[in-house]
């Protein structure tokens, strides 16, 4: 199941916060790697190590996208997905 999260990500910042909530579901831990990959515009968060970058969770869940994925990306404004069934946040445009 996928839950669309009121939570977003805004491009021009590079970072958003994961809600404590579902870093705890999915155990991201701060100071923890995750992987992170954009396919189709798409922003793909999980703990798979073979992805592209592999940013480190800080504070308070603060992840920040990667430069070389935030050029890529067309829209501004990018909306949380959280989907269970493979751990994994998505960031689709807004």
């Amino acid at each position: 199941m996928s839950v669309v999260l009121n939570k977003f990500y805004d491009n021009k910042k590079g970072y958003f916060h994961i809600p404590v909530v579902w870093r705890e579901e999915f155990q991201f831990q701060i100071g923890e790697k995750v992987g992170v990959d954009v396919k189709d515009g798409i922003i793909i968060i999980d703990k798979m190590n073979e992805r592209r970058f592999t940013p480190i969770i800080g504070v308070k869940g603060r992840l920040t996208i990667p430069i070389e994925i935030r050029q890529q990306l067309k829209s501004h404004t990018y909306q949380l997905i959280a989907v269970q069934e493979t751990e994994q946040f998505i960031l689709t445009p807004a």
